[in-house]
């Protein structure tokens, strides 16, 4: 039977393989999960900006760094809003500063150079594995593996 799309360990691979549903899905969980995280902090009470940062990067960065290096490059752009609205929070700027300047600051990195640390951790791994079949399929299927290396 023909499906448009079917999830396989957690991802949602569509027919067209951009990913897209499955990055929307991953908007929707991550917007839930931002609003619950600051529904009572402000600037005066609530939540501290260590302690947001922490809960960010283990609720929210978790859910995206899953499988990224197959979906998240095509799909990076759905997720500029709420990574703004992230970094202005945790940064407690009132004003709008140089986005750059502030994911400096607070010490995360924006989602492209995360998504590029994972890509080659990924490879690294793959191709220094000790299970010879998946290492020898990295190599012999490189498509992906040039575009790193």
């Amino acid at each position: 039977r023909y499906v448009k799309s079917t999830k396989v360990l957690g991802v949602i691979i569509d027919e067209n393989l951009n990913f897209k549903q499955h990055a929307e899905q991953k908007l929707k969980e991550c917007n839930r999960k931002w609003g619950l995280l600051t529904r009572t902090t402000n600037r005066n009470h609530g939540l501290n900006v260590r302690s947001l940062y922490l809960l960010v990067k283990t609720v929210i960065l978790t859910k995206l760094h899953y499988a990224s290096p197959l979906w998240l490059e095509k799909n990076i752009d759905t997720f500029k809003n709420l990574w703004n609205k992230i970094i202005m929070k945790i940064s407690g700027a009132t004003l709008n500063p140089n986005r750059e300047l502030v994911e400096l600051a607070v010490q995360l990195p924006p989602l492209q150079i995360q998504l590029e640390v994972l890509t080659v951790k990924f490879f690294c791994k793959a191709l220094s594995d000790k299970d010879f079949v998946t290492s020898t399929l990295m190599q012999v299927d490189g498509s992906l593996y040039k575009e790193f290396f």
